[in-house]
């Protein structure tokens, strides 16, 4: 069993935390691009009237803007971030349930480990499920 916990449930909980981290940077880079670039398209268009290139410049906050947040839109970085993030929470709430024994896992009359890696093996597959079904609304709304 501690091979179980160390190979599967230790390695997807890492796994799950570094994909949680990497996509709220994603989302907070992507998201700061917004609202900055946003923030000084008025800003720069007023000041067209001094020098002529800031049109160009105006033209490229927005575009930039756009970019950024239909590259967040797309790649689904803030609803990814929340899922991976769930999900490792979930998994470090079942070991450390199983490792205190408590909960479902305080009956002596029923296998503990055949219990913990069944509700182990549910979430992490069930996040498999929700990561296709998030993939496949993202394909539909093309």
């Amino acid at each position: 069993m501690d091979q179980y916990v160390k190979d599967r449930v230790e390695d997807q909980i890492q796994w799950y935390d570094t994909k949680s981290s990497q996509q709220k940077n994603w989302f907070y880079f992507l998201r700061t691009i917004t609202i900055v670039t946003s923030v000084l398209v008025p800003f720069t268009a007023g000041l067209v009237v001094y020098w002529r290139y800031f049109l160009t410049f105006t033209s490229f906050l927005g575009i930039a803007a756009s970019i950024a947040e239909s590259i967040s839109s797309l790649t689904k970085v803030q609803e990814k971030w929340i899922q991976y993030r769930n999900i490792a929470e979930q998994l470090k709430h079942e070991l450390y349930m199983f490792k205190m024994k408590a909960g479902v896992y305080d009956d002596s009359r029923s296998d503990i480990d055949k219990t913990f890696v069944e509700r182990v093996e549910t979430i992490i597959s069930s996040e498999n499920v929700n990561w296709a079904n998030l993939n496949n609304n993202s394909k539909e709304g093309k």
